[in-house]
């Protein structure tokens, strides 16, 4: 009985035991029903996101082929899912997209195989739709595994972020053509920084004094390096802004900073003085705006352009002008300012106290005011030509003082012009000659006197030299000797041909110099018939050069010709010469003032043992003096075919 109790016993626990098992099943099978409604409830979530998304969702095996796709890929894409599923990767990326994609994939399957969590980053590829069309498309993938966590596949979301991309093209290409700008610029670019924000609500000196203590140069291009005398920017970016300035004291650069902050950091064309790297002085054109922030300075971006050059110009015009005012009011002669219009815009002191005049009385005035009645039609042509020109050298005029005295000038005008090269007015230049005048009369009086008198001594020593010729003419009748009437005829050409040059010299307007080729041909003629020879009787050949030679050396030329011509005559054809007599004078230039006389003749010659320096003849040995003691010259002899004497000399 006891063993049937037991076994009742045992049969109500498990009874118990089994209806606590069916509970517990019961919960499972409820909670089984639960999961499977929220799988299903998830699932269609999934489905009304994957349907309704306008993202492209995506499935697709380790050898990447799409084991599902969202309806969204056809207004994406334009293909239809079913379509979209026949289809491979490369069928919808841009080949460079796919090999980054591929890269990306095998790297990825290959950590996700061995186990490791992988984390694909969003990636960006160019994709092609089904018109050929192309977008772009932000790529989230991650793996999916199977119970044992090994890879199966791999799900993607794809968003069009073409929009985005040109939109960052746009703003990249902008930033390319920015920084293009900046480092291409010839001005300066740059940006100041604070190390502190400064409360725009200090005063304004106090903000001043802060901008230094905390500014420092944080960005610039190479063109604002090379301003202040660096190779490039990373030279100069971190300079702090009271060493650019040169230090806090510039009353320039701290009306300047005034001026900025008085205009609430905007600010055009401020001029600002500092220093470059070796502590030369620079002048800049600043354009600057601030960034102030909930009323604090946090930065200030500007350009600058490098006036220094402009700023020396300046001052050199400055100092030119200066320099040039002292000159005009100290310059002794008399200086005007004339405008195209012929009106006078100044005049200088010297022409005011010559001319009488105070400044307000003759500037304003017409030009013509000052000159004579007889000078101011020329004036008004001078006018007319200057306009042209630009330039009057040294015409003479005659102007009136206040008083009405009468004062010669030489007039200078030259022009000055603005850039577009449009006359302004001239800077004229009078020079009073009246006592030069005065002077110049007295002395060409003088000098006609002179003239006058120089004549008559050339006239009286011509009539000297005749007179004597005369009387040896006279003589010479008494004389039978022959040999005696050969040398006072020789005496009386050697006095004509002296008597000559002063005739000459008489007649000529210039009464220090002789017309040589004229003076020869009277000259050899006048030996010519003295001799009783004709121009029919021997050829006669003058070469000479337009020369015109002094006294000094006219006379000696004379006598050497005269003594060349005489000798041919008497020597160089005898009576029994039957060929054609022929005789050439020719006188030639060399250069630096020398001169060659070339004397020859045709006839008999010289005999080879003859030395005309040594021979009994009065005539070649007069040659020979005249030719190196009077006129300093060198004399050669060629016996070759006739005479030849060649002798140089030099004026």
């Amino acid at each position: 009985m006891r063993d049937e109790k037991k076994t009742k016993e045992q049969l109500i626990e498990e009874l118990v035991a089994l209806r606590g098992r069916v509970a517990e099943l019961e919960k499972e099978e409820a909670a089984y029903r639960r999961t499977e409604t929220a799988l299903r409830e998830s699932e269609e979530k999934y489905r009304l996101i994957a349907e309704n998304t306008s993202d492209v969702i995506f499935i697709q095996d380790m050898n990447l082929n799409i084991t599902y796709v969202s309806p969204s890929v056809t207004p994406l894409f334009g293909y239809s899912v079913e379509e979209a599923l026949k289809l491979r990767l490369k069928d919808f990326m841009m080949p460079d997209s796919l090999r980054r994609a591929m890269d990306s994939f095998k790297k990825n399957a290959v950590s996700a195989a061995r186990g490791e969590d992988v984390g694909v980053p969003l990636m960006v590829y160019e994709y092609i739709r089904k018109d050929g069309s192309t977008l772009w498309g932000e790529l989230k993938v991650r793996f999916l595994r199977d119970d044992e966590s090994r890879p199966v596949g791999v799900q993607g979301v794809l968003r069009d972020v073409t929009d985005r991309m040109r939109v960052e093209e746009a703003l990249a290409e902008s930033e390319k053509r920015y920084r293009t700008f900046v480092e291409q610029s010839a001005e300066g670019i740059w940006r100041l920084d604070f190390e502190q924000p400064i409360s725009t609500n200090l005063p304004v000196d106090e903000q001043i004094q802060a901008s230094y203590r905390y500014g420092y140069l944080a960005e610039c291009n190479d063109a604002m390096a090379r301003m202040y005398g660096f190779s490039s920017k990373e030279d100069l970016v971190g300079a702090r802004l009271v060493d650019l300035h040169g230090g806090v004291d510039n009353p320039k650069n701290l009306e300047e900073q005034r001026a900025l902050v008085r205009a609430g950091y905007r600010v055009v064309d401020a001029e600002t003085e500092e220093v470059d790297k070796d502590g030369r002085r620079k002048y800049f054109l600043n354009t600057a705006v601030g960034m102030i922030e909930d009323g604090f300075l946090v930065a200030i971006w500007g350009t600058q352009r490098d006036i220094t050059a402009r700023r020396e110009a300046e001052e050199a015009l400055r100092e030119s002008e200066k320099k040039f005012r002292q000159f005009f009011e100290n310059e002794p002669t008399y200086c005007y300012m004339i405008s195209p219009g012929g009106v006078i815009l100044d005049a200088n002191r010297a022409a005011l106290r010559r001319l009488g005049y105070k400044k307000k009385e003759l500037v304003g005035s017409s030009l013509g005011k000052m000159y004579a009645p007889e000078s101011r039609p020329r004036v008004e042509a001078l006018l007319d030509r200057w306009k042209k020109t630009g330039k009057i050298k040294d015409e003479e005029l005659v102007i009136l003082t206040k008083q009405g005295e009468r004062r010669t000038v030489l007039l200078s005008a030259s022009a000055v012009r603005d850039k577009e090269g449009q006359l302004l007015h001239s800077v004229s230049v009078q020079r009073d000659i009246t006592e030069r005048k005065r002077i110049e009369e007295q002395i060409k009086a003088s000098l006609r006197e002179k003239e006058i008198l120089l004549k008559e001594i050339h006239h009286r020593v011509k009539n000297n030299l005749q007179v004597i010729s005369s009387l040896l003419s006279l003589y010479s009748r008494k004389i039978t000797d022959s040999q005696a009437i050969e040398v006072f005829r020789e005496s009386q050409d050697r006095i004509r041909s002296m008597a000559l040059i002063h005739e000459k010299l008489y007649r000529s307007d210039d009464l220090s110099r002789v017309d040589c080729r004229e003076f020869v041909q009277s000259l050899v003629r006048g030996v010519f018939r003295s001799y009783g020879v004709g121009l029919e009787d021997v050829g006669l050949e003058i070469v000479f050069e337009d020369v015109h030679f002094g006294v000094d050396v006219a006379v000696p030329c004379g006598l050497v010709i005269n003594e060349l011509v005489s000798n041919t005559l008497k020597h160089a054809f005898p009576p029994t010469w039957e060929s054609e007599k022929k005789i050439q004078i020719r006188l030639e230039s060399s250069g630096d003032g020398g001169y060659e006389l070339v004397f020859a003749d045709n006839g008999v010659g010289f005999p080879e043992t003859l030395d005309f320096r040594q021979t009994e003849s009065l005539g070649l040995r007069l040659i020979a003096v005249l030719v190196e003691d009077q006129m300093k010259g060198q004399i050669a002899l060629d016996t070759e075919g006739g005479t030849r004497f060649r002798i140089r000399f030099r004026v």
